[in-house]
């Protein structure tokens, strides 16, 4: 079981498996590990290494070739990351175990949505300017994860728009797509 770094879990909390793609692959993207590939679509940067462990290790190893972001949630080992992280929030109890998603989000508990304030204190809006003397995770993986496509506009406009961060209409869809449901039978879309 991968630990989930606390941008993660804002992330999910506040918008589900696509807002913690994004806030995964922003870090990734400023650490130097991935770039904008063709129009939509994420890679792997020809000048590195894989990141030594947790959420960035296991994104960055799912990415082979060109990959557009809403697909990285049905890949094997992101799938089963996000699995955990429900475990996870469940066991903290973040999120409300057997409980239907509410418009494809998990639904919060209380404890939840304290956890959320307290992350937009510490983040609040407008981001700041991410500098390589601030840690990639506080500094644009926090803001991304509370704050969605407005804090991508702010601190990534260039990335988030050549490779797909912003187009999260269509997530749901590559869900469905490329992991059908008699594959999981406790795999909830968006979850």
């Amino acid at each position: 079981m991968i630990e989930a770094p606390a941008y993660v879990t804002v992330a999910y909390l506040r918008d589900g498996r696509f807002r913690c793609i994004a806030s995964v692959l922003a870090v990734l993207h400023v650490t130097g590990n991935v770039v904008a590939g063709r129009r939509g679509a994420v890679r792997r940067s020809d000048l590195t290494t894989a990141p030594a462990d947790g959420w960035e290790r296991v994104i960055w190893k799912s990415l082979h070739g060109q990959v557009a972001p809403r697909t990285l949630a049905a890949r094997r080992p992101v799938d089963e990351a996000f699995g955990d992280l429900r475990r996870e929030l469940q066991g903290r109890r973040l999120i409300r175990p057997f409980m239907p998603a509410r418009g494809w989000l998990p639904v919060r508990t209380h404890q939840g949505d304290r956890l959320l304030a307290e992350a937009m204190a510490r983040s609040p809006w407008p981001p700041m300017a991410w500098s390589p003397d601030r840690s990639p995770r506080d500094a644009v993986g926090l803001p991304i994860a509370l704050y969605g496509a407005a804090a991508l506009r702010v601190l990534l406009p260039a990335f988030a728009s050549a490779g797909g961060l912003l187009d999260k209409s269509s997530a749901d869809a590559g869900l469905f797509e490329e992991n059908p449901t008699i594959d999981r039978t406790d795999y909830f879309p968006g979850m």
